[in-house]
């Protein structure tokens, strides 16, 4: 037989704790990231920060160069111009990449981890993000020599598709480590 019971009434306040204490990590790890990618974006926008770039910038285009003279293609470069009798190409600020930096910076930064596999995290993370937008300009300036009527979709439409690719990927691998870090930390 089954007895109708009342169950204890529960306030909304009531239910509105519970749900945000299963979540707090969560919350915690969110806020966490937004104050840290604010203030990088802060510091990125600041003189100092604009300089970096701007450097940035001009160091890309100087290894994107390089490594298309190691393909064979005959360039020049002036600034964060490639230029050739083929086609030309500069490498802005906002080619850089920086933006998915500092978004990888404030995650790693942000997610609970241990400092060592924070600093491994930023390392990994920022040099693979620098070589896949290296080949990403070189990408595009191949796409201009050979394909010049697509360029513009190429770079608008598909361009930051390799940046955001790999920082989704880069982070689903790196949070997976950490967190197989911490579940062999408690099992010893």
């Amino acid at each position: 037989m089954i007895r109708n019971r009342k169950l204890p009434k529960r306030s909304f306040k009531g239910l509105c704790q519970s749900w945000y204490l299963g979540k707090a990590p969560l919350f915690q790890f969110a806020g966490k990231l937004w104050v840290v990618l604010i203030f990088l974006y802060v510091v990125s926008i600041a003189p100092i920060g604009k300089q970096l770039v701007s450097a940035s910038a001009i160091e890309n285009a100087k290894l994107s160069a390089f490594i298309l003279k190691g393909m064979g293609e005959g360039l020049q470069i002036s600034g964060g111009t490639l230029f050739s009798t083929q086609y030309a190409i500069t490498v802005l600020p906002a080619c850089t990449g920086f933006d998915f930096f500092l978004f990888w910076g404030a995650l790693v930064v942000s997610f609970p981890a241990r400092v060592g596999q924070k600093l491994l995290g930023l390392f990994m993370g920022i040099t693979l993000l620098f070589v896949v937008n290296l080949f990403r300009i070189v990408g595009l300036y191949f796409i201009g020599v050979h394909f010049p009527g697509f360029f513009e979709t190429a770079h608008v439409g598909f361009g930051g598709l390799p940046l955001i690719l790999t920082s989704i990927f880069i982070s689903a691998i790196w949070i997976g480590w950490v967190k197989k870090g911490k579940n062999s930390d408690v099992t010893k």
